[in-house]
């Protein structure tokens, strides 16, 4: 059985860890799949009040997705369903009534920053990285990335990032409000934990009723909105086979 999304349970709290350092943690359809499922099976756990979701290695988080994936993608299968399992993960994560808390570190791009941006809680270490450089290679964030960012630090900030592709540290997202929480690397899963076990002192009832009133308000015309993102990426693939 692959290993590459690991899942463990401390103390009622599930971690769920990418584990594919050597790729530094790129996103495979494999690994989506798994995480939907850990996700799932958190949610309905009974034992478990919320979720850690953080990255084995030091360099990253997830430099996004897994190149060899890349090279497949076409205009057609862009819009075919097997290409909703990338925006289905981070719909997951929205859509679940226990709080997923992202603890990032190193790189967290394109697809990384896309699967973070879907989790309530977002908390970096110092040293991490940010962006969504998708335009370098021809195409636009496809797993949510222009829908989420906006709503998260506005418009000025989402134009600067997309359009030039640039990447900003942990200070600047704290900053502009993409982490709530800046914390030494060496502290980051510690502090995850103690934001986890705080949520877990909690009413369940009141977490799920909470976490979904705020997410109401963020999630209105998203859907549509994300439908709208994989046509302009489809167009992206198909101008790039013109060449």
């Amino acid at each position: 059985m692959s290993n590459v999304v690991t899942f463990e349970v401390r103390d009622g709290i599930g971690v769920l860890a990418l584990n594919r350092p050597e790729k530094m943690n790129a996103l495979t359809p494999e690994m989506r799949e798994m995480l939907i499922a850990h996700l799932e099976r958190a949610e309905s756990a009974d034992d478990i009040a919320c979720v850690v979701l953080r990255a084995e290695g030091e360099r990253a988080f997830s430099a996004g997705a897994d190149l060899n994936e890349l090279k497949t993608r076409t205009s057609a299968s862009e819009m075919s369903p097997s290409a909703r399992l990338r925006r289905r993960l981070p719909a997951t994560i929205e859509e679940m009534g226990k709080p997923v808390i992202a603890a990032l570190h190193g790189y967290v791009l394109g697809a990384g920053l896309e699967l973070a941006m879907a989790c309530p809680i977002r908390i970096a270490a110092e040293g991490a990285a940010f962006g969504l450089p998708e335009l370098r290679h021809g195409v636009i964030p496809g797993s949510g990335g222009t829908q989420r960012l906006p709503r998260l630090v506005g418009l000025a900030w989402s134009m600067d990032m997309i359009l030039t592709g640039r990447s900003i540290d942990a200070a600047t997202a704290l900053q502009i409000g993409l982490v709530s929480r800046v914390v030494a690397p060496q502290k980051l899963l510690d502090e995850a934990m103690s934001i986890a076990q705080a949520i877990k002192q909690l009413s369940p009832v009141a977490v799920k009723a909470a976490k979904a009133a705020i997410q109401q308000s963020f999630r209105r015309d998203l859907d549509d909105d994300i439908e709208d993102e994989r046509r302009l990426f489809a167009l992206c693939l198909a101008e790039k086979e013109k060449s």
